[in-house]
C-alpha cells in the first residue's frame, strides 16, 4: 500500500493513511496560527491524542516523501 501511495511511512514502524497526514497537517496549520507560527509537542499531543513519541515522529519526517496534502 505504501508503494502504491495509499500509505505514508513516517518512521520504520509506522505507516498512516495519506487522509490521516491531511488531517495532521491540518491540525498543525491551526496550533502554528494560534500560537504564533511555533508548534510545541505538548500541544500537539493534546490536540491529536497521539503519544509523545509518535507525535515527536510525525513533525521529523514532515514533509511527506512525494506528496503534499492539499490544506
Amino acid at each position: 500500500m505504501a508503494r502504491r501511495g495509499d500509505l505514508h511511512q513516517v518512521v520504520k514502524d509506522l505507516y498512516y493513511p495519506l487522509e490521516t497526514i491531511a488531517r495532521l497537517a491540518a491540525i498543525v496549520r491551526e496550533l502554528a496560527e494560534r500560537d504564533g507560527g511555533t508548534v510545541a509537542a505538548a500541544g500537539f499531543c493534546d490536540a491529536t491524542g497521539l503519544g509523545r513519541k509518535r507525535a515527536i515522529a510525525r513533525p521529523t519526517s514532515w514533509p511527506p516523501r512525494g506528496s503534499r496534502p492539499e490544506p
